[in-house]
């Protein structure tokens, strides 16, 4: 199985007419959610990487690295959407009940019904970690459409060479099951970072925001009369 010539054309001409830019966008976190819920981000890696190595701590490394360079992003943990031989995506980076999944610019990719597994997702995975819309992209997966390992021939780091891929532009399941890479694994191509799941954190009461305010108002009044007092005569 090969790469589509379409994916390579498009692929090649987006690196060429739109190179890279950098930290351009701004990280827009998911709206509507209530504090103490829970969601779930992922983006694809800005930066590329080969897919010879067997370890999936490597792509987990690698994906964690690619989330560092924007600071903006919530803290948390960060897995490769990716399949070794021995390790699926979907254990690796996986998707919980109930957790919805959202990209870096707020659009939902995942309703906390279904899962990223289930063999379409809401919208394209094609915003990087800074936000920024990423090139048309075939990405290292190594899976098949339900984040199982593509085995025996096609994981991450497969001998062989070939590996499995997904394309980026894509809402059914060729998002991470498209075919096997006609380059060899040595050639470097982004990959999807998962987040662990995230909480949402409790908003101050409009009540309480005014309350604080009257008390720092308070105390920088008091700190003003402290220095206008004279000074105790000796």
């Amino acid at each position: 199985m090969r790469q589509p010539l379409a994916v390579l054309a498009l692929t090649t001409f987006a690196a060429l007419a739109f190179p890279a830019t950098r930290a351009l966008a701004s990280f827009i976190p998911p709206s509507g959610l209530s504090p103490g819920s829970q969601y779930q981000l992922i983006f694809i890696t800005a930066d590329k990487t080969p897919a010879t190595s067997s370890n999936i701590g490597d792509y987990n490394t690698f994906v964690t690295g690619e989330a560092a360079l924007n600071p903006s992003l919530p803290s948390t943990t960060w897995d490769v959407v990716g399949s070794t031989a021995t390790v699926s995506a979907n254990v690796n980076a996986p998707s919980f009940s109930g957790v919805p999944i959202f990209d870096t610019q707020g659009n939902k990719i995942v309703s906390g019904s279904s899962s990223l597994y289930s063999g379409s997702i809401l919208f394209p995975i094609d915003h990087d970690q800074y936000g920024n819309l990423a090139p048309t992209s075939a990405v290292w997966t190594g899976s098949l459409a339900n984040g199982a390992s593509w085995t025996p021939n096609f994981p991450l780091g497969s001998g062989i060479g070939d590996v499995g891929l997904g394309v980026d532009i894509f809402t059914d399941a060729r998002w991470i099951f498209e075919n096997a890479a006609g380059s060899p694994s040595s050639s470097s191509l982004p990959v999807y970072a998962l987040s662990a799941p995230i909480t949402v954190s409790p908003t101050p009461e409009p009540a309480t925001i005014a309350l604080l305010g009257i008390g720092l108002l308070a105390i920088r009044g008091l700190r003003a009369r402290r220095r206008q007092l004279p000074e105790p005569l000796t």
